[in-house]
């Protein structure tokens, strides 16, 4: 694990260890007596073999804290899909240009300059499409990338504050670039109904209802299983049908499901081989408010009991051949669909048929966009669907509706309270004495007429 060398009159402890990225390194730690090193090697040892959190005594550079925060905070607070995100980024955007930096020299004008120049650098996932595809164009760090890394080291910095390896957190003086966030395209009712007219894919017809009718996230619909939907005839007839929504499908690394608590996990799916690092599980949601019940439209819960009759179908067919992992949406052996296959449908549906392009979680947009008109701005009946952790965020990304809600509330005001309103009798005689006056004008001897009977 770990072991002492004696160099230039100094006491080295030689430490192999795995890094952020994932690399194996080793790490040398000097001390001035022999006494230093050996409580610091006793240390480390003990701390590891007690499967205790593990703070190492010199942490000096970005690198050094961020190993102790992924080892110490990450492995308890990131879900799967965050522990991957952000070990991502570390590796691909974090260590390659700071991560010999020492913490000292970690200031507010240093951090900034680190920012303008990785908006200058190449993304690695560009790079890696040009190995393959030389015709391909570069394409920059993206300024949201950017944002995602201030946020995490924003967080490592102030737990090296709480952990009193700093006096200062220097992100606090430090703002993220602007980002821009460009408007998803999404379809209205005539391109929705226009696209489930030309689909022949029952799978994705059903995934686009389930998508657009009850505000689902893509991994939630991949995720549901039988035992959460609620499809009787009495509770289609009374409009009562529901789903309940309480996990996702997603493709997560093995290396998080090694280092992390497996207690969101419900399920993990066979690996395809063993030299894969990647595997299918269905966990948790994304956020505690994600767990909810949706009503379904009575179209949707017989498009429901249709699927279900066709599973039965594959169940009889193949027998012990089915998987049966109690899928909504799966192949017809019962194995898991993954989103990449529902979105490659989407991308062929939309070529085929000339439709306007959008991404499948666009139906989530449309969805929401339609709730919030059809309830008059509801928001919290809207969140009680979409699984939104904060109202904000429907009333920040939705604001244009609700602006066009209270626009209509103005003109109503207008029209009930500030417009004179007008006999519509006196409209009437207004109008006859209007053309009374101006025959008089063209005859004068009418209205001369007509002074002599008023004497």
């Amino acid at each position: 694990m770990a072991s002492i060398i004696r160099k230039d009159k100094k006491y080295i402890v030689v430490e192999n260890y795995t890094d952020p990225s994932g690399k194996r390194k080793q790490r040398w730690t000097t001390f001035k007596t022999k006494k230093e090193a050996a409580e610091y090697k006793s240390r480390i040892e003990f701390t590891k073999s007690a499967g205790m959190p593990l703070f190492y005594l010199d942490v000096k550079t970005v690198e050094d804290l961020l190993r102790e925060y992924v080892d110490n905070y990450g492995v308890e607070k990131w879900s799967n899909s965050n522990y991957d995100a952000y070990n991502a980024l570390i590796k691909n955007y974090i260590l390659p240009y700071i991560g010999k930096v020492r913490l000292t020299d970690m200031t507010p004008r240093f951090i900034e300059a680190y920012y303008q120049n990785l908006l200058k650098q190449e993304n690695v996932r560009s790079k890696k499409a040009r190995v393959i595809d030389k015709t391909k164009e570069k394409v920059l760090v993206t300024t949201a990338t950017v944002r995602s890394l201030h946020k995490l080291l924003h967080s490592a910095f102030r737990q090296a504050e709480r952990w009193e390896i700093m006096e200062n957190n220097p992100f606090d003086k430090v703002s993220a670039p602007k980002h821009r966030e460009n408007t998803r395209d999404i379809w209205d009712v005539d391109d929705l109904k226009k696209a489930l007219d030309a689909c022949t894919d029952p799978i994705l017809e059903l995934c686009i209802n389930l998508a657009f009718s009850c505000s689902l996230r893509l991994g939630e619909i991949l995720g549901l299983t039988w035992d959460c939907i609620h499809i009787s005839e009495d509770l289609i007839e009374s409009n009562s049908a529901w789903i309940y929504v309480n996990k996702q499908l997603q493709r997560v690394s093995v290396k998080s499901l090694e280092a992390l608590a497996r207690n969101e996990i419900y399920y993990q799916f066979p690996k395809s081989n063993t030299r894969v690092t990647t595997v299918l599980v269905l966990k948790g949601p994304k956020t505690a408010s994600s767990v909810r019940k949706i009503y379904l439209p009575k179209t949707v819960a017989l498009m429901l009991n249709e699927r279900k009759k066709t599973i039965k179908f594959y169940k009889d067919y193949l027998g012990s051949d089915y998987n049966n992992y109690d899928l909504v949406v799966c192949h017809e052996n019962g194995t898991p669909v993954e989103g990449d296959k529902i979105r490659e449908a989407l991308n062929k549906l939309i070529k085929d048929n000339g439709l306007k392009p959008v991404v499948f979680h666009s139906f989530r947009h449309s969805s929401t966009t339609y709730k919030l008109k059809l309830s008059g701005g509801d928001i919290k009946a809207v969140q009680g669907d979409t699984g939104h952790a904060e109202a904000s965020m429907i009333t920040e990304r939705y604001a244009h509706i609700l602006d066009d809600d209270r626009r209509i509330n103005a003109e109503k005001f207008e029209e009930m309270f500030y417009q004179k309103h007008e006999d519509p009798g006196m409209k009437g005689n207004t109008d006859e004495l209007l053309n009374i006056m101006k025959k008089l004008q063209e005859s004068p001897e009418l209205l001369e007429l007509l002074k002599g009977f008023i004497k």
